[in-house]
């Protein structure tokens, strides 16, 4: 998003470029059904503690957790209790890109601890 923003490339949605806005913009203009190859298994597998905010796998699960695919979530928050990540950056996180907890409301420290706990890692 940094090079989008730095290139100034337009952006239909928002005024810079951030994984909401990129989301949006690629179910908008790509068939999402085949956009990602990978399973949600290889993904979880690959991110770890030194790549799990930035890598293109975190921001994968999180598009698909914006575009409501099945069990992206529920990886991402399996993934952050693995790492032990503070509830509280979690949820910080998941705000900031415009995920909302099961009733529709912003992520509490104390709604993502026990998400993050009742979370399974992909089998598959």
């Amino acid at each position: 998003m940094n090079r989008f923003n730095s290139m100034k490339v337009p952006n239909p949605f928002a005024k810079t470029w951030n994984t909401r806005s990129l989301a949006k913009y690629l179910k908008q203009n790509f068939p999402y059904k085949d956009f990602f190859p990978r399973s949600l298994k290889d993904i979880y597998d690959k991110i770890n503690i030194n790549n799990h905010v930035h890598s293109t796998e975190n921001i994968e699960l999180v598009i698909r957790a914006l575009w409501n695919r099945p069990g992206a979530l529920e990886a991402l928050l399996a993934k952050y209790y693995e790492l032990d990540t503070d509830p509280d950056s979690v949820s910080q996180h998941l705000n900031a890109h415009g995920l909302r907890d099961n009733s529709g409301d912003l992520w509490t420290a104390g709604s993502v601890e026990s998400a993050m706990i009742e979370a399974k890692p992909p089998e598959k």
